[in-house]
């Protein structure tokens, strides 16, 4: 909202595009919004790449896992001399507790009672805790909201990402479910790899290249803005409805 307020005019709009766990963010703030009908006009529509959907971080690959919460214990000590400050004796038992896990579920589970969160719909109420990891991930998951998304979304997923496809692939009915998401599956990709061949040599940082999702991501704003800008210059018809074309969801593979 901070963002759509700075822009003016009519045909000023705002696109989301979030990436694997800003994927999962994105989907999530659009469906918790559209619930409540407090998606900003401007927001004319997102683009997730690579969402999980539906996370639980006790199920991770345990290659994965204690890499994750190395990152997290980093994240953690770079930020201590804040975190020592907090006197309460639960807080400081939950993050010992945390400091000394090997994985990333077991690191949520200690630090779940803890985590600070906000209820899903309006007026997002302000709360502290879950029970454990589980609770955690199965409230920040976007799988259980994707279904009220309001605006023209594209969802965009590889068949052999090993982090996400099967989850994706779990979830795949609530994004079915609402005619205004479009669901992209290619063959190949990885997680978030749709690299373009043959990738150029750059002489600063190794091997680099277009992206095919980088183009799909454009690709679908302009067809969204054309489809705006053709429903405000269609007539109404007998009925008062513009003559606009609403897409439906579809399941498409690319041809890569």
């Amino acid at each position: 909202h901070h963002i759509t307020a700075r822009l003016v005019g009519p045909d000023s709009y705002l696109f989301l595009v979030g990436n694997s766990l800003g994927a999962n963010l994105v989907a999530k703030y659009l469906g918790e919004e559209g619930l409540s009908g407090t998606v900003s006009s401007k927001v004319a529509g997102a683009v997730t790449l690579g969402n999980p959907m539906n996370i639980n971080s006790g199920k991770m690959n345990q290659v994965f896992s204690p890499l994750l919460t190395l990152g997290v214990k980093k994240l953690t000590l770079e930020n201590w001399s804040t975190i020592r400050q907090m006197n309460d004796k639960h807080y400081q038992s939950a993050i010992r507790k945390a400091m000394c896990s090997f994985t990333l579920g077991e690191w949520d589970n200690a630090a779940a009672p803890i985590f600070v969160r906000n209820d899903p719909i309006y007026p997002f109420a302000f709360r502290t805790g879950y029970k454990d990891g589980k609770a955690y991930w199965n409230d920040a998951s976007s799988y259980r909201l994707i279904r009220f998304i309001p605006v023209p979304t594209l969802q965009l997923m590889a068949a052999d990402d090993t982090l996400c496809y099967t989850n994706f692939k779990n979830a795949f009915g609530y994004s079915i479910a609402n005619p205004n998401v479009m669901i992209v599956e290619t063959t190949c990709g990885g997680h978030l790899g749709w690299q373009e061949s043959p990738p150029k040599r750059d002489h600063l940082f190794g091997i680099s290249g277009t992206s095919w999702s980088d183009v799909a991501t454009t690709d679908f704003i302009e067809a969204v803005l054309r489809s705006k800008e053709a429903g405000k210059q269609s007539p109404p018809d007998h009925f008062g409805h513009s003559s606009t074309i609403h897409h439906q969801t579809q399941t498409t593979s690319s041809p890569t």
